[in-house]
């Protein structure tokens, strides 16, 4: 059997990967092993690590590499800590393709041990950009270093290959996440209402913001002016996600504590709430407002709008359900009127996602499956631009 080792390093890629280990774990022809970092093993994001054992998942190996800054300073030092840290578990497991989804910091320290100790790596989501922040750098480096890729849709494809992959190794089989969406059964309000002890029947946005990190951006001052902007929409209860473990993450989660404290009746502040749960969550809401890239990929297909705010995720495609504005109270609002009306309503309900197609999970452990394992990956020249549309 093949051994297939994914690495997981927060909530949010365990939340795109979780059917695709399901479909590694039944197939006769592969063996899944996983390992878990980051993110998912601080008690501050919610040690959402015990949510992949509660999805009888058996995680190999646990590897704890954040600090406790978010500074810079830190996140090298974790990266660093991680090389180091990888590679005995990595050797030990001797995968023989090592998947990692996105674009994280944590992603690009286990890929650099793999590279060294000849691992092949699997890389989802790339060919992306989000110019406001490091993680577009950290997708470009990933992608080089990977020798099987699996972007969402075909602008994406063709940026891998314009990087010099090679078309025979770059596979449209669409989102991972957007598939999830057309496959759940969503949980009602009222459920919502047991499962969570939050008035969800009351009209709500849900509120994911996270560090532009690559930009001049003061996560401080947008994330205070998101919530000043929902002062003029006080008839509206307000679901806040804490944000990733990016550098100025801290500024964020005390504004969001001190605001959620205030406004205990107004305010559910999740550190973690299950994916089926979230899911739900978001689609029962009024639209989602911040800047993570789930608001551009998969938010779309659940038909609400999304605010997307700042310069984060500068060059993704956007949905014609996606309203972009700056970081001002004034644009701020102007964007959640347009959320609320009518006519923008009925415009997301005729959105059909770029990033769907069928049988996603299946078609990539298919792949993963019968691949030539033995297979080189030279770099490929952009002037043999016939071969780009060959899958």
């Amino acid at each position: 059997m093949r051994r297939i080792t994914i690495f997981t390093g927060s909530r949010a890629d365990y939340f795109l990967l979780i059917d695709l280990m399901r479909k590694i774990k039944l197939s006769k022809k592969l063996k899944l092993q996983i390992i878990v970092s980051g993110a998912h093993l601080s008690k501050k994001f919610g040690n959402t690590w015990k949510q992949i054992k509660l999805d009888d998942f058996k995680i190999n190996e646990k590897i704890d590499i954040l600090g406790k800054g978010d500074t810079a300073t830190s996140i090298i030092k974790s990266v660093s800590k991680g090389i180091n840290s990888f590679t005995k578990p990595l050797k030990s497991l001797s995968p023989d393709f090592l998947i990692i989804l996105g674009d994280r910091s944590e992603a690009f320290s286990i890929a650099q041990a793999a590279m060294f100790l000849n691992i092949k790596i699997v890389h989802l989501h790339g060919g992306e950009l989000s110019e406001g922040s490091y993680d577009d750098t950290l997708r470009h480096c990933l992608t080089k270093m990977a020798f099987l890729h699996f972007p969402i849709c075909d602008e994406y494809r063709k940026r891998i290959i314009q990087m010099g992959e090679n078309p025979k190794n770059v596979f449209n089989f669409g989102s991972l996440g957007v598939e999830r969406i057309f496959n759940k059964k969503f949980h009602t309000k009222d459920k919502l209402n047991k499962l969570l002890k939050f008035d969800f029947n009351t009209s709500y946005f849900v509120i994911c913001y996270h560090s532009a990190t690559n930009s001049e951006e003061d996560p401080k001052k947008t994330m205070n002016n998101i919530l000043k902007s929902l002062e003029s929409f006080e008839n509206y209860n307000i679901f806040i996600s804490y944000p990733n473990h990016d550098n100025g993450n801290k500024k964020v989660i005390k504004i969001i504590e001190e605001y959620s404290k205030k406004n205990l009746k107004r305010v559910f502040l999740s550190k973690y709430v299950p994916n089926d749960h979230f899911l739900s969550v978001v689609k029962n809401s009024e639209g989602i407002i911040g800047n993570s890239s789930s608001g551009l990929i998969e938010v779309p297909s659940l038909k609400i709008p999304t605010i997307n705010v700042g310069s984060r995720q500068n060059g993704r495609l956007r949905a014609m359900s996606v309203i972009d504005c700056d970081i001002e109270i004034s644009s701020i609002k102007k964007a959640i009127k347009k959320a609320l009306s009518k006519k923008f309503k009925e415009k997301c309900n005729e959105f059909k996602s770029p990033f769907e197609k069928k049988s996603t999970s299946s078609k990539i452990v298919k792949k993963l499956e019968n691949y030539n394992i033995n297979s080189k990956n030279s770099f490929f020249d952009i002037n043999n631009l016939r071969e780009i549309a060959d899958v």
